[in-house]
């Protein structure tokens, strides 16, 4: 009888622990998440540590929440760890749901970080040289980028204009000019001089349509001297000069081709 008490007594203690383990424990954790929340709002955290936090937690909620601090870095510090970004983009398929909108964000504004993105995502996805119909997401992301769709939002209106067709300078101020018939000859006999200053050869107004078919020409073409001009005339236009007068940051929005002329600089290098 002796005995049989002793083992229920040591049941009772095996079991009593395990019975209040889940209240006990629910202060601690909200207290841990308190601290880490603290944690990812204070000034100390940095990139280093979002990427351990990334790599170890398993908590959406904490993954999300660094997916949208990554927002708050300065590029330079996340393009340090781009290499860990891609490789979890890869391997860790709830990791890259959290980062995915970044790093479309990114390619969007800067065609250098499309194409470390791109190489980073050829090099470390197993998938990228085979042709295979289904493709990772990995994959998918790199061949996205390569396609030239991620540009900024601010130039989705002017593509859409210029898919209907590019309208040259000289045809837009066809109706001013026919307007104004006192001026039809002095406007007629200045384009007479220049081109008799000009040897002979008619001015031709440069046109969108014009600058585009050259620069397609010339583009991967060593012996032209214009292998790596895509044709983008944002940058020299009158806007394009203020903004780089006033250190404001000049978007292309004539549709050229953003990562062409870096690709064909790879290519003319192997």
């Amino acid at each position: 009888t002796g005995s049989t008490h002793q083992s229920d007594e040591s049941l009772d203690s095996e079991n009593q622990p395990t019975q209040p383990s889940t209240p006990a424990q629910s202060p601690q954790s909200n207290t841990a998440k308190g601290f880490l929340l603290r944690l990812f709002e204070s000034k100390l955290f940095d990139m280093s540590m979002a990427i351990t936090y990334l790599f170890n937690s398993k908590e959406p909620g904490v993954q999300s929440y660094i997916g949208n601090k990554v927002f708050s870095f300065p590029d330079n510090e996340v393009d340090f760890y781009l290499p860990q970004l891609v490789n979890m983009y890869i391997q860790m398929h709830d990791v890259a749901e959290v980062i995915h909108p970044y790093l479309v964000h990114r390619c969007r504004q800067s065609p250098d970080f499309s194409l470390k993105c791109s190489w980073l995502l050829d090099a470390y996805s197993s998938d990228a040289a085979l042709p295979s119909k289904k493709k990772s997401h990995g994959t998918k992301l790199r061949n996205l980028i390569l396609s030239d769709e991620l540009r900024p939002r601010e130039s989705e209106g002017t593509r859409k204009k210029s898919k209907e067709g590019p309208v040259s300078v000289a045809t837009s101020l066809t109706p001013q000019l026919t307007c104004t018939s006192p001026v039809k000859k002095t406007h007629q006999r200045s384009r007479s001089d220049a081109s008799f200053l000009q040897g002979g050869q008619k001015p031709v107004t440069p046109t969108t349509n014009s600058v585009s078919t050259t620069a397609k020409l010339s583009l991967g073409d060593i012996s032209s001297g214009r292998a790596f001009d895509n044709g983008c005339t944002c940058f020299d236009s009158c806007q394009g000069v203020v903004n780089d007068l006033r250190g404001k940051r000049t978007e292309c929005t004539c549709n050229a081709p953003r990562l062409a002329p870096e690709l064909e600089l790879i290519k003319s290098l192997n």
